[in-house]
């Protein structure tokens, strides 16, 4: 008598967090690889107000909305993986109908849905400083409309950017001072700039650019003593 075995994965995946990058990117991320065909489906996904764009990439979605969620505020997804056209993992198992809860940041640098191709984002930690000698942190990381390009979210890069160019603007920009180019990791890069700003009201721009992706501004202002 000859027995078989099956090693056939019958395990439906999970959605095991939803996370929102900005008020406009809802991350979802499941318990495996599932399929991409009905991962990409719009209407698999609730809760959110419309989508513009649902991004996937293996065992993570990402949804692009048409319009912000408030800043700060608790919200929920539920995702949709009934027979049919529902979220299902590779194998053909369906997950069944989740709800997520996640809390929207309390910052917004991206300011509308998205554009075409790739940008670089810059967020500034301050962007508001006082007078005298002060450092800012700024990171700059390539983004899209299916968020911020690291992890395995890289494969839905349209460029690779391995470089970028930092460029001082502004009538007070002898005030500010900073690298004048870096390579990104991982698509992004860290660096301090130091301001030494002496009245209210000056401010400076710090643009990034690069081959292939829009540019970034972002401006620091001196608020004062």
């Amino acid at each position: 008598t000859v027995s078989f075995s099956s090693n056939a994965d019958s395990t439906a995946p999970d959605l095991n967090s939803a996370i929102a990058e900005t008020p406009f990117l809802i991350h979802l991320y499941f318990s495996e690889d599932i399929d991409s065909t009905n991962a990409l489906r719009k209407d698999n996904y609730s809760g959110v107000g419309n989508i513009n764009k649902v991004c996937w990439y293996e065992d993570e979605v990402t949804l692009n909305l048409a319009a912000p969620l408030s800043l700060g505020s608790n919200q929920s997804v539920t995702v949709e993986g009934t027979d049919g056209t529902g979220i299902k993992d590779i194998n053909g198992n369906y997950m069944g109908d989740k709800t997520k809860g996640f809390t929207v940041p309390n910052t917004d640098y991206q300011g509308s849905s998205y554009g075409s191709g790739d940008w670089l984002e810059i967020q500034i930690t301050p962007s508001t400083v006082s007078t005298g000698n002060q450092t800012v942190y700024v990171t700059v990381i390539q983004k899209n409309a299916c968020g911020y390009l690291t992890g395995s979210n890289a494969i839905n890069r349209s460029s690779d950017v391995g470089s970028v160019s930092i460029i001082r603007g502004g009538a007070y920009q002898g005030k500010i001072s900073a690298p004048s180019s870096l390579s990104l990791s991982d698509g992004k890069v860290s660096f301090d700039v130091t301001t030494t700003f002496d009245a209210a009201g000056q401010s400076a721009t710090i643009t990034v650019s690069a081959s292939g992706v829009t540019s970034g501004t972002a401006a620091i202002t001196c608020s004062g003593s």
